[in-house]
């Protein structure tokens, strides 16, 4: 019955329904002598069975239909009154009108919530693309030495993150570090690596001098993760490119004394940072090669020391790779 009643299955013809779409009875173990099974339709009869003769089922109603059901029982019959129960709907009327505004409200809240929530995610989204720039724009300075561009990152990051008034970072490059103001070691912390050519020279750290909720890394949301990461990318790529603008230096040096090709294999070796190692001299002989050969260093690696360069060129390869020095 309760089914029928929040359905809106009722007949008021029967005896036990009501216009209101109520279900009522005086005495559950008389049911079937006013009504037939037909009339009563499917019901598990479990009030009956747990002994209450008087049962009155009330719907509650809003403006959207039967929202929920007050459901009265007593083991003692002729409990009810038709007045009694059209008292009780009209009760059911207001209670689910109250029901259906605090329903309303608690989704005007959520909703509310979730409006200020998308507006704070925008907010840091807007945050960290303002640093991503930022740093750019640093690196594309060029009255700022490798020194001032690290430094300021440092001071950039902390403003990114979702509690800047306690976020502290960390930069270690080989022997030398930089930190933010106020920067001191945490526990609460995120890091990256930064390399050099794929050489693991530092990493970057950013960190809450206080504990804070969890999220996606530590207190650390995935967006603020992918912002390290993305900071410590661009920082790897510009000590690559200083040092691919020491590299080139370095080459110029020789374009007096190497042709061409020569220039153009050993500036490929270099920026693709291709280590130049001992010959196998068991094997293969230096002096056996012809001076005048004009095959090429490209050969001579994917051929597996079928060296390809006359001496003089490797010669120049390894003063040009272990010496600083002046030609």
């Amino acid at each position: 019955m309760c089914g029928r009643v929040i359905q809106e299955n009722t007949d008021p013809s029967l005896p036990f329904f009501t216009k209101g779409g109520s279900f009522w009875s005086n005495n559950t173990d008389n049911l079937l002598s006013v009504a037939t099974v037909e009339e009563l339709g499917e019901t598990r009869n479990v009030c009956n069975a747990e002994g209450y003769l008087s049962v009155a089922l009330i719907p509650l109603r809003s403006t959207d239909g039967v929202i929920g059901l007050l459901q009265l029982n007593d083991e003692r019959p002729d409990r009810f009154s038709l007045e009694m129960i059209e008292i009780l709907e009209r009760l059911g009327e207001s209670i689910g009108i109250a029901l259906a505004r605090i329903d309303e409200e608690e989704q005007r809240k959520a909703l509310e919530k979730e409006r200020e929530q998308l507006l704070y995610n925008y907010q840091l989204r807007i945050k960290e693309l303002d640093t991503l720039y930022r740093v750019s724009k640093l690196q594309e300075n060029p009255d700022l030495t490798i020194d001032d561009i690290l430094n300021l990152i440092v001071d950039l990051l902390p403003n990114s993150t979702q509690y800047p008034e306690v976020a502290v970072t960390r930069l270690n490059i080989d022997d030398k570090v930089y930190d933010s103001k106020g920067y001191q070691s945490t526990p609460h912390r995120y890091s990256a690596l930064i390399q050099n050519y794929g050489v693991i020279v530092g990493k970057l750290i950013i960190g809450y001098h206080e504990e804070r909720p969890k999220e996606y890394k530590g207190p650390f949301l995935e967006e603020e993760v992918k912002l390290v990461n993305l900071v410590a990318e661009s920082v790897s790529r510009m000590l690559e490119r200083k040092q691919a603008g020491d590299w080139r230096k370095s080459i110029d040096k020789y374009a007096l004394i190497l042709n061409d090709s020569e220039m153009r294999h050993i500036t490929k070796l270099v920026l693709e940072d291709i280590a130049i190692g001992e010959m196998d001299r068991e094997e293969y002989n230096i002096d056996d090669l012809p001076n005048g050969t004009t095959q090429t260093i490209d050969s001579y690696l994917s051929l597996q020391y079928n060296l390809e360069l006359n001496r003089n060129l490797i010669i120049k390869l390894q003063n040009l790779l272990r010496s600083n020095e002046p030609i």
